[in-house]
């Protein structure tokens, strides 16, 4: 069973670092004043709804264009805490080479490269999540590891992006 509003207000109030870095997460009490459209972010807009406009639509599919994969990823581990999930994430690491190139990797040995994003458990339910931009897409080894875990038949496996956060598709997974 879901929080009450009531509920998730109150464990947002009583975390304040949690706040800080989720402002959309939501408030408890409307804002005093209005805030100007310059200062809100991909986080701080409204889920979508089946029945909303034109414009709307658009504006959301705008707003899951500008979410990164770092944003959206903070922002489910900080939902799945929430909804008391235990949620594991490796880091990558900024690597130089030789020649002065830097890129990203994550260090694994084994068969471990293509590892989902995020691991997810509660209960008698694991989920693994591989996170992308709006436009991303899995890489084969990525497949390949999304399809093994789910032929286990004992983890629910998933890839994830900002529209599915924004249109609330997420949170209904993790509840």
């Amino acid at each position: 069973m879901g929080l009450s509003h009531e509920q998730f207000a109150a464990m947002l109030a009583a975390n304040p670092d949690l706040q800080r870095r989720n402002p959309h997460l939501g408030h408890s009490k409307p804002a005093s004043k209005p805030i100007p459209e310059s200062a809100t972010t991909v986080r701080s807009l409204p889920v979508a709804t089946p029945s909303a406009s034109k414009a709307g639509k658009r504006r959301l599919r705008q707003l899951a264009a500008a979410m990164s994969e770092g944003d959206l990823q903070q922002s489910v581990i900080d939902l799945a805490h929430l909804y008391r999930w235990k949620v594991a994430h490796f880091r990558s690491v900024k690597v130089q080479r030789k020649d002065g190139a830097t890129f990203w990797q994550t260090p694994v040995a084994a068969d471990g490269e293509g590892w989902p994003d995020l691991i997810l458990v509660r209960k008698n339910r694991v989920l693994a999540a591989e996170l992308k931009a709006e436009k991303g897409k899995p890489s084969p080894a990525q497949i390949e590891w999304l399809h093994v875990l789910m032929l286990t038949r004992r983890v629910e496996t998933f890839v994830w992006c900002p529209s599915q956060w924004l249109s609330g598709e997420i949170e209904g997974m993790l509840r």
